[in-house]
């Protein structure tokens, strides 16, 4: 890991950090990282996050699989962070519960797009997608009122998505309520 990948990942944490404050958080950032990179408490509540940073221009970020797994059932979210020098940086939340939908429901699920041995992360323009340009995850953008806390069942998939018939995923208010 270089010296720049260092500081991508730390400005990842802070960043964080300081939307989970304005969200009204109490946010903290862990000394050392074993899996989980900040506890936040709002409300009595507990939350453990952890965070992916890239700063490269094609904001492609791969995550292994296994981690991502171990991530859901451990209770802790996921935030991915995009930097760039063109745009405005991006966090995605991904609630572990929706980790969980995307994984391990996606091995019994041909459509999730996390049945692979890594996962691509992609930002075009003011949009993220997971695996490719089909699963469009932009819904969850600064989404910091989905997070899961730790009371919360990490195998339990979140009411804001549903597959659809063709493999994608309809978020909030695109379900259909019929």
């Amino acid at each position: 890991m270089s010296i720049k990948d260092l500081f991508v990942g730390k400005s990842g944490e802070y960043k964080v950090i300081s939307n989970l404050l304005l969200f009204g958080y109490n946010a903290n950032l862990l000394s050392v990282d074993h899996g989980v990179d900040i506890l936040a408490e709002k409300e009595g509540l507990v939350y453990k996050i952890q965070v992916k940073s890239t700063a490269v221009d094609k904001n492609v970020i791969n995550y292994n699989t296994d981690e991502i797994i171990e991530t859901a059932e451990n209770s802790v979210n996921l935030v991915v962070v995009f930097f760039t020098k063109k745009t405005k940086s991006l966090s995605l939340v991904i609630p572990f519960s929706f980790l969980y939908m995307l994984t391990s429901g996606g091995f019994k699920d041909k459509r999730a797009p996390m049945n692979l041995k890594n996962v691509n992360f992609i930002r075009k323009d003011s949009e993220i997608f997971i695996r490719n340009t089909k699963c469009n995850v932009t819904f969850l953008i600064d989404r910091y009122d989905l997070l899961n806390c730790t009371d919360d069942d990490p195998y339990a998939i979140p009411e804001y998505a549903e597959w659809a018939g063709d493999g994608s995923i309809i978020f909030g208010d695109d379900q259909n309520t019929d």
